[in-house]
């Protein structure tokens, strides 16, 4: 590399004094008989690099509030509604003479623990994978009548008692939240937990199912805890199933990639089909017709994965460490984007069901789709070149 300029400068300026002084030493001239060696200054040399950012670091830390700040916080909260759930089954279906507004409150306690669920949804991951459980939680897939099926042949079950034992070992589609909403929300008036012919066998199996709810998440929940199980050490260690810190981060991107796809894929264009009024019965709340809501948590779930619940997050990292205010402008600015559009959805036509048979809902909600394909795409590609990470396989999936 050729010296910098203001080297070069320096040194012919010495060079020519010392040539002159050479010269008047040889002529007899400049007041001495003798002269001293003249000193060459050293050449200006560039300040050292700032070290690279320690990316294993800021990844324990993020995994650590993102733990402590939403996965922990979400479940129990799962566990506490879910609790509740299961007090007012049991209040409902002992009651010696239940009225509307008792129903009214065994459903609400059911709508508050499907929103608990929603907020955490996303993290298939861990404890909530022993013993098949995120399947037993919500078991659903849209066109499916699986729910509808196992429900069914549970209340054929005369003669026998049904309980969270024997619930916790029936198909998937009888156990968890979509079969209690099942018996909540019948399609037929007198299918009602108030007058159905059969409403005592309903009951039993409502509480059951409320009660293996109510199982499964304090498990999960206890499993989290460094009491209990401590799958918090795993996750914030990269230990034990994790080859790494970078490993267990790279997990967690993946089903985020793949909880886009599935809000974008299943709890939307499912339901828009190929022309109003959609196809409602694939939404993934039909009866209760709570499917917006639900997308409106998921959509605030995104913002809690990038911000690590206002923690250490992503946004930091990309930021302070890495210097790219770009990329994670555009991550929060696209989400929230979606929360926003979905939010207008709500105030305008209140359901789901009335967003896919409107021609104003069927717009914003296909607005909605590209809104979460933008997400995905800056995650594929800014957001994981700049974090210098990857993903599993299909995780990327979708169009």
């Amino acid at each position: 590399m050729p010296p910098p300029l203001q080297y070069l400068q320096s040194f012919t300026k010495l060079s020519l004094a010392v040539s002159m002084s050479l010269t008047l030493v040889a002529c007899g001239g400049g007041g001495g008989s003798t002269s001293s060696t003249p000193t060459v200054p050293d050449p200006v040399v560039d300040p050292t690099p700032t070290p690279a950012a320690d990316l294993n670091a800021e990844f324990a830390l993020y995994l650590t509030d993102l733990t402590d700040n939403h996965i922990i916080p979400a479940y129990a909260d799962f566990q506490t509604k879910t609790q509740t759930l299961q007090t007012q089954s049991h209040s409902f279906c002992t009651a010696s003479s239940a009225n509307n507004s008792d129903l009214t409150s065994f459903k609400q306690s059911w709508v508050e623990a499907v929103q608990a669920w929603q907020k955490i949804q996303w993290l298939n991951l861990g404890p909530v994978l022993d013993e098949t459980r995120s399947l037993r939680i919500q078991f659903w897939e849209p066109g499916t009548t699986a729910v509808e099926d196992g429900v069914e042949a549970l209340l054929l079950r005369q003669g026998e008692t049904i309980d969270a034992d024997l619930i916790s070992g029936v198909n998937v589609g009888a156990q968890g939240i979509p079969a209690l909403e099942y018996l909540l929300y019948p399609q037929n008036s007198n299918e009602s937990l108030l007058n159905a012919s059969n409403k005592n066998k309903r009951c039993e199996v409502a509480i059951a199912i409320a009660d293996n709810l109510f199982n499964m998440s304090s498990k999960i929940h206890n499993q989290w805890l460094t009491s209990g199980g401590n799958y918090r050490e795993t996750l914030i260690t990269g230990s034990n199933e994790f080859t790494s810190v970078q490993d267990a981060v790279e997990e967690l991107v993946t089903l985020w990639l793949e909880h886009i796809n599935i809000v974008k894929d299943d709890k939307i264009i499912a339901g828009l089909g190929d022309a109003s009024p959609g196809i409602a019965t694939h939404s993934e709340h039909y009866l209760s017709d709570e499917s917006l809501t639900s997308l409106t948590l998921n959509a605030a779930t995104f913002l809690d994965i990038f911000t690590a619940g206002s923690g250490q997050g992503f946004d930091d990292i990309l930021t302070t460490t890495l210097e790219q205010q770009t990329i994670s402008t555009q991550v929060n600015t696209t989400i929230t984007a979606v929360i926003d559009r979905i939010a207008g959805i709500e105030q305008s036509l209140d359901t789901y069901s009335a967003a896919i048979a409107d021609a104003n809902g069927r717009a914003e909600l296909t607005e909605l789709v590209e809104e979460l394909n933008a997400i995905r795409d800056i995650l594929t590609i800014e957001f994981l070149e700049a974090l210098d990470i990857s993903t599993g396989f299909n995780a990327t999936d979708g169009d």
